[in-house]
């Protein structure tokens, strides 16, 4: 009963469907921390930075605009965070969570007002990033 749920088959699909995203969440805050910041803001500056990449490569249609929206969303949201908590010496806990909770609402908001939709927004001119193959890598399943 136990193998049949949990297989290798559920650690790909977890992986691949959402685990980079928090392998990657998990790496910056192991730089903001070895910094001496503790960043509980992340998950709403992976909100923040999804939405604006999303918003403008599906309102542009070009890959690299969409990149560097999500980027520099993230590094709007990111100096906020910083002159809130270090500039007016705000409970960085306070912050971080203020900021979850400004992402959570602000982007469902902004998603439904630009684009008029609720629920899952999916652009059709969303593209996304090539595959690339990395030499024995691409053999692994």
């Amino acid at each position: 009963m136990f193998g049949q749920i949990f297989n290798i088959q559920l650690l790909v699909d977890a992986v691949g469907a959402g685990g980079t995203v928090l392998i990657l969440a998990g790496l910056g805050y192991l730089f903001t921390d070895r910094a001496g910041v503790f960043n509980i803001a992340i998950e709403g500056l992976l909100l923040f930075s999804a939405f604006f990449a999303a918003a403008a490569s599906g309102a542009s249609g070009n890959l690299w605009l969409g990149i560097a929206a999500g980027v520099g969303g993230a590094l709007v949201v990111s100096l906020i965070f910083f002159a809130v908590s270090i500039g007016l010496r705000a409970d960085i806990i306070v912050v971080g969570i203020a900021i979850n909770l400004l992402a959570g609402g602000v982007t469902v908001f902004l998603l439904n007002h630009w684009f008029g939709v609720e629920g899952n927004y999916q652009p059709t001119s969303l593209q996304t990033i090539p595959a690339y193959s990395i030499p024995g890598l691409d053999s692994l399943p």
